[in-house]
């Protein structure tokens, strides 16, 4: 059988390039995080926090743990390089609802507990520093699984978060 010009140049035209780095880069955001608790209108103060983190640590083994909002935030410097990109937050999991914004614009909203998610912030996004805020609550919700169970249903941003960084043309990272 024999191999067609053009099949044969288009190949070697796409692996001919050099590769100036990583196509996905994965930069972790476990440290330097700001938390605390809003209960019933009433914020204590911010505590430094590694992510990932729960507010239940300490109370999660009684009956009448706490069930309701934290607040977290991150001040994320973006260098002028990273524009060249597009820029993506992912957290692997906030129990049960978590709200993200940017700079004061919301970016989005996630529910579930379980499940990981990504948004997208370039549009939201400016070199250098950037305030990333994050609400996550707790509490009882009808719509959100599970309802009912003999465990603890730990509120915070508990498994990993990553910037991620893709070409401008690049599959979504979006669930």
């Amino acid at each position: 059988m024999k191999a067609n010009p053009l099949t044969i140049g288009l190949l070697c035209a796409c692996f001919s390039g050099s590769v100036s780095g990583q196509l996905r880069q994965q930069l972790p955001l476990d440290e330097y995080w700001e938390f605390r608790l809003d209960k019933d209108g009433v914020n204590s103060a911010w505590e430094h926090v590694r992510v990932p983190h729960s507010w239940n640590a300490r109370d999660g083994v009684k009956a009448d743990y706490y069930r309701g909002d934290g607040e977290y935030r991150y001040h994320l410097c973006l260098t002028p390089e990273m524009f060249k990109k597009r820029i993506f937050l992912r957290f692997e999991a906030a129990s049960q609802m978590a709200e993200v914004s940017l700079n004061g614009q919301k970016v989005g909203v996630h529910k579930g507990g379980f499940n990981a998610f990504c948004f997208e912030i370039t549009p939201y996004a400016k070199k250098r520093d950037n305030l990333l805020e994050v609400k996550v609550s707790n509490r009882k919700e009808l719509k959100i699984a599970p309802l009912e169970g003999d465990y603890t249903v730990f509120g915070g941003i508990y498994r990993p978060v990553s910037l991620l960084l893709l070409p401008k043309t690049c599959i979504t990272p979006l669930d």
